[in-house]
């Protein structure tokens, strides 16, 4: 995390989004899936397109629903739909969002929820209207994935859509994809909801973002991408299982969770891992997680008990042990030794 990524988040938050939330008139819609069953909220236009071509369905997804948020593209078209929920808001201009077979024209300060399943723009094609090629626009995205909550800012003009390093970040704190599952289920049953929590779940959301920016909860992307993001897909099931181990070292892995991502039984997995890795699915992943500890205590600001749980230990007191047994000194001992070494 960086001073300026700091900064410029937390503006983004308190000076835009926040006050927005806390409009007495919130301007908020739902997309759906066909535009005939769209309710417009006020200054949003409808711009009719041809339906989406041939889509292509995620039939993987059985084995690996935990590694991929995609269920359905349709590359020609440049949509996808997802497994999660999606929140965007135009920080600025007008955004042209593609839907299965409409656009809305967006004007800034206006949120929309995209619902998992809804087909939507893949972020390739611009998002700047196509009746106005010289202006811009801004968009700010919110998603789960993972254990993470996935915030980005989209800055576009007639021929690209830009992400900046710090504008592109993981929040860590999991009680933020809670409240994104709340607000979308809220929208998603207005019809039989009075009042509407939806103004009070979505200040709720935007007040833990900034708490979280202004802590420094997060994570900023750099040239290296998010490792669920890097996952291919192996034929050999025990790669498979490295790969998952790789990817999602911070959250909670057991060995049944393990086998079901990949398609095998406990115990096969179990022995073939060991048969073909040389080490139990248990050493594999404390070595994980302990490469990626020692890369936090020397390039991050955290503290200890933060890069615990950020590499999975749920226990500081385990984590000091196994970091002791392995690495030969305490993690604050490795800290200091690591920037004595870089002064």
């Amino acid at each position: 995390m960086s001073t300026t990524s700091e900064n410029k988040i937390y503006r983004v938050l308190a000076d835009k989004l926040e006050p927005w939330a806390n409009a007495p008139g919130l301007s908020w819609m739902v997309a759906t899936g066909h535009r005939q069953d769209l309710q417009l909220c006020e200054g949003v236009e409808v711009v009719r397109q041809r339906a989406a071509g041939k889509g292509i369905a995620k039939n993987r997804a059985s084995r690996y629903q935990k590694l991929s948020t995609m269920v359905h593209s349709w590359p020609e078209d440049h949509l996808i739909a997802a497994t999660h929920p999606k929140l965007l808001c135009v920080l600025d201009g007008v955004a042209d969002i593609r839907f299965y077979d409409y656009s809305l024209l967006v004007p800034k300060s206006t949120f929309i929820l995209v619902p998992s399943g809804v087909a939507n723009s893949d972020g390739i094609p611009s998002y700047v209207p196509k009746k106005n090629p010289d202006a811009s626009c801004e968009i700010c995205w919110m998603r789960p994935i993972g254990d993470e909550f996935h915030f980005w800012i989209t800055h576009s003009d007639s021929k690209r859509n830009t992400t900046w390093q710090w504008g592109n970040v993981l929040f860590l704190n999991q009680r933020l994809n809670l409240f994104l599952r709340l607000l979308s289920e809220e929208l998603l049953e207005l019809a039989t909801s009075e009042p509407p929590l939806v103004p009070h779940l979505l200040r709720l959301l935007i007040a833990g973002l900034r708490r979280e920016a202004k802590s420094g909860g997060y994570l900023v992307f750099g040239q290296e991408e998010h490792p669920s993001w890097k996952f291919q897909v192996s034929a050999d099931p025990i790669e498979q299982a490295q790969d998952y181990m790789d990817a999602h070292y911070g959250s909670a892995i057991t060995l049944e969770s393990l086998a079901y991502a990949v398609g095998m039984s406990r115990t096969s997995l179990a022995q073939r891992f060991k048969h073909q890795t040389g080490k139990t699915m248990v050493e594999y992943l404390t070595e994980r997680r302990l490469a990626k500890a020692r890369e936090l205590l020397g390039k991050s600001e955290w503290a200890v008990a933060t890069v615990s749980k950020l590499v999975g230990f749920r226990s500081q007191t385990y984590f000091h042990h196994l970091f002791r047994k392995h690495e030969g000194c305490t993690p604050q001992e490795y800290r200091d030794s690591y920037r004595k070494r870089q002064s």
